[in-house]
């Protein structure tokens, strides 16, 4: 029987995974904004403006989040030389949840103002936040891919 040959692990560079990873974020944060839908009556410009606090907030505690999540990720692939299948994968996890939060914002911008399901959609938002930590997490794992 030949002796088994082992399978070298197929690894690239991190440089298209930022590059795409970079882009999700700014679409993310670019969708924050279009939630935020101006006055249509001119005449009461100011009170229609002050109206919108919770479209304000809701993008102001958003953005945040996501330029924490985004700086985190630029840290940590700082020490990254290469990517495995394993790093894309769990990078796309997070990119998936970024890319869903321009909805859940939309939820609380619209739960503040009807002063109603206020709690519900605080906990989707806080639900999603441990997921923001684990693909982080597990993409930084393993050693080799560090220096």
């Amino acid at each position: 029987m030949p002796p088994k040959r082992e399978i070298p692990r197929l690894t690239r560079g991190s440089g298209r995974l930022l590059t795409f990873s970079d882009g999700v974020f700014a679409i993310a944060v670019t969708l924050l904004v279009l939630e935020i839908q101006p006055p249509h009556d001119f005449e009461h410009l100011v009170q229609g403006l002050r109206a919108l606090w919770p479209s304000y907030l809701a993008y102001t505690l958003s953005f945040l989040l996501i330029g924490q999540v985004w700086v985190n990720h630029h840290v940590m692939f700082d020490r990254v030389r290469h990517v495995d299948r394993g790093v894309l994968f769990l990078n796309t996890l997070l990119l998936m949840v970024i890319a869903f939060l321009p909805f859940s914002t939309s939820l609380l911008a619209d739960a503040l103002r009807a002063e109603q399901g206020l709690r519900a959609a605080v906990v989707i938002i806080a639900g999603f936040l441990p997921t923001y930590y684990l693909p982080i997490r597990g993409e930084y794992g393993e050693d080799d891919r560090a220096p």
